[in-house]
């Protein structure tokens, strides 16, 4: 869990904040100082929770979140400080769940994990009624529209997260819609937007990535596909597909390859495997596969790990 501070002008705060993570419970899950206006909690259980914010000087700053998904990177943005409502040019703080639309997202995420899509959208359809403009719940719906192929309705829904609260997830998931649809422009504008709004987003990352090497911009995705790495570690490993045809394209065979030996290394899915193996064929031959030949619709998406 990732989370960063911002003050009534949407800057990093800079000065020192105490973050405490309890299970709603009430069991202490961590408590941290943030750094350059961002504290991280590594491997935190699956569970409700409730962060709060301590600064000097100013009324502690608390909100309840959801763990569900295994694996999932939560990253929380918060407007704390001073609060000078004539000076604040960033978006306006995120609304906090109440406790009953905290418990329809996670009976929601649930529903997800188990695949049943209409079932989680009905729990996330509830929290609406009376958290209509909440991030959260606009992603989510999106992301169950996007599961059904509506995507005109998952695109309003992301677009009102995104265009009210900078939320970064839904501008990263209108990139991957556009990088879908083939709008290249587009996708980038949204993904430079999301690294914005948070520089560690690996999954901008990948996707810009996967941008540039359609546009082949064979430099600038290696770059990114290299940033979703480091940061994403295990969980980018999709990015490593990326990485190789960018170097395969710009005629890097032997680093190319040594990238798609590390995929394999890396338990690998058996489709991430499957184009790993057939690029490395394509290498050894000295055969380039042009990157018109790596379609970037949801399958392919899929197959890349995103």
């Amino acid at each position: 869990m990732v989370v960063t501070l911002r003050d009534a002008k949407n800057a990093l705060l800079t000065e020192p904040a105490k973050v405490t993570l309890r299970s709603v419970s009430g069991e202490l899950r961590g408590t941290t100082i943030t750094e350059n206006g961002r504290a991280v909690f590594r491997a935190v259980p699956n569970d409700d929770y409730e962060l709060s914010v301590e600064i000097h000087g100013l009324p502690a700053t608390t909100t309840n979140l959801s763990l569900q998904l295994p694996g999932e990177t939560r990253n929380l943005d918060l407007m704390v400080g001073s609060g000078s409502s004539s000076a604040a040019a960033g978006p306006p703080a995120t609304p906090q769940l109440t406790m009953k639309e905290q418990k329809e997202l996670t009976a929601g995420l649930r529903a997800l994990q188990a695949e049943r899509v209409d079932e989680a959208r009905k729990h996330f359809l509830v929290a609406a009624k009376t958290a209509p403009n909440q991030p959260d719940v606009n992603y989510l719906l999106g992301v169950t529209a996007a599961m059904t192929g509506d995507t005109v309705t998952a695109r309003q829904y992301f677009e009102n997260a995104a265009n009210r609260y900078q939320y970064v997830r839904a501008y990263t998931a209108l990139g991957e819609l556009d990088l879908q649809e083939g709008n290249f422009p587009s996708a980038k504008s949204y993904l430079e937007k999301a690294l914005k709004a948070d520089p560690n987003t690996w999954r901008a990352e990948q996707l810009l990535a996967a941008v540039d090497l359609r546009q082949h911009a064979y430099a600038e995705a290696i770059q990114h596909a290299e940033h979703a790495l480091q940061v994403g570690k295990s969980e980018a490993k999709g990015a490593r597909l990326t990485l190789a045809q960018a170097l395969a394209a710009s005629g890097n065979y032997e680093r190319s390859n040594q990238v798609l030996e590390e995929l394999l290394k890396s338990n690998p899915t058996h489709e991430q495997a499957k184009e790993a193996n057939d690029l490395l064929a394509s290498n050894r031959r000295g055969a380039l596969q042009r990157p018109r030949q790596f379609r970037w619709g949801p399958r392919m998406l899929r197959r890349q790990g995103i």
